[in-house]
């Protein structure tokens, strides 16, 4: 007779379903239910979050008229170099005009990079205050409904050329049942551009 190697998720799945059977058992049967879990799209939610995509448009719109400056500072000053590098000689007012040149556009460099993380923390400040908002909504809606977990689904389509996408996917912990989404659910009141 061949021994049989047991599936370790098997294995989990039936203690734990010994243990919600036993513990179910003694439990007063007028009080008796099963946990209920649900599902939502936050990224969805997110993409969707009016308030959000204003906010999101903002800062995109703000990034834009810096980079747009700072696109022609970058050309101004490398107009001055080549005017410097034209001239001939090595005078001790070229070369004071050229470190000048070099510090203003070294300047520019790191008040552009320090613009550019700002941005990014409003924008993620930004995210951070759509999710919270939503993230309520979600307590709201499962406690009136008695839903007692609900985890965070990526709907998306894989990208079956994209090696690292399917391997993330692999890890998610939850395989869609469309009769568990809430997404579609998630109500108006988050939509709308009002604070």
């Amino acid at each position: 007779m061949r021994k049989m190697k047991a599936n370790p998720r098997l294995v989990f799945f039936v203690i734990l379903s010994i243990v919600v059977t036993s513990s179910s058992l003694g439990s007063d049967p007028a009080t008796q239910r099963g946990s209920t879990i649900a599902v939502i799209d936050m990224a969805r939610i997110l993409r969707e979050h009016l308030r959000l995509q204003q906010g999101l448009a903002k800062l995109e719109e703000e990034r834009n008229e810096h980079e747009a400056y700072e696109r022609q500072q970058r050309r101004d000053l490398a107009a001055q170099i080549e005017e410097l590098d034209a001239i001939e000689g090595n005078s001790r007012k070229h070369i004071c005009r050229r470190r000048q040149v070099e510090t203003a556009m070294a300047e520019l460099e790191s008040s552009s990079k320090r613009r550019q993380a700002a941005l990014a923390d409003r924008s993620a400040q930004l995210h951070y205050k759509a999710y919270c908002e939503v993230r309520e909504w979600v307590k709201e809606f499962a406690e009136r409904h008695r839903i007692d977990l609900v985890l965070n689904y990526d709907s998306s389509d894989t990208d079956s050329e994209n090696q690292e996408e399917i391997m993330q996917r692999l890890q998610d912990p939850v395989i869609h049942n469309s009769r568990l989404n809430i997404t579609g659910l998630w109500g108006a009141p988050v939509t709308r551009g009002e604070p």
